[in-house]
């Protein structure tokens, strides 16, 4: 009797202490919108958006180019959240992003954070990149019309500038969202 009693016990202890040890459920949607939210940000140089379809993470940067082109698409990386790691950006910190920051009356202030990616080989990333900028070894045209065509290029290794960064919990939040959804939804045991 002493023994069931035990086990009883010992089994109300685990289910509430698990309860108790539980992470805050974040459900794939919630997770998509931190993700697009810590992704986005715009300022007189650039704006960027991101995208997210299952595992496939689009991103997108419109730059100000001439008064005929005034804000074409200026980069855009396709990838597999499946097939891809977030670098390691700032090994002193340990963090995946870099914050950028200027000197704007004598004070430190965040204008940027850059994130970097690796694909995992053989895999790779497209980059769509209009012509009017420097590229190399494009591997097909881009249906996308304006600013004199598109092209797509294969990336091993890339990372996300988001320029106009007004918040520097943004950066955390893409990173640790990416990640979560790449663990719970992007990998064989997801």
């Amino acid at each position: 009797m002493k023994f069931i009693y035990l086990s009883v016990l010992f089994g109300v202890f685990v289910f509430y202490g698990s309860a108790l040890c539980a992470k805050e459920h974040i459900s794939k949607e919630q997770l998509i919108e931190r993700i697009i939210i810590g992704g986005t940000t715009e300022s007189k140089a650039a704006r960027h958006t991101i995208t997210v379809s299952g595992c496939v993470i689009t991103t997108y940067v419109y730059k100000p180019y001439n008064e005929e082109k005034p804000w074409p698409l200026w980069s855009s990386f396709v990838f597999d959240l499946s097939v891809t790691n977030i670098g390691t950006a700032n090994k002193k910190k340990m963090t995946n992003y870099i914050i950028l920051k200027n000197i704007n009356k004598g004070a430190l202030k965040p204008h940027g954070a850059i994130v970097l990616f690796d694909m995992v080989a053989p895999n790779v990333a497209i980059h769509e990149v209009p012509n009017f900028r420097k590229h190399k070894n494009a591997i097909g045209k881009s249906p996308r019309k304006g600013a004199d065509g598109y092209v797509y290029v294969e990336s091993k290794r890339f990372f996300i500038l988001n320029e106009g960064l007004i918040n520097e919990s943004l950066p955390e939040l893409f990173t640790r969202s990416i990640n979560q959804y790449k663990k719970e939804y992007c990998t064989l045991l997801g």
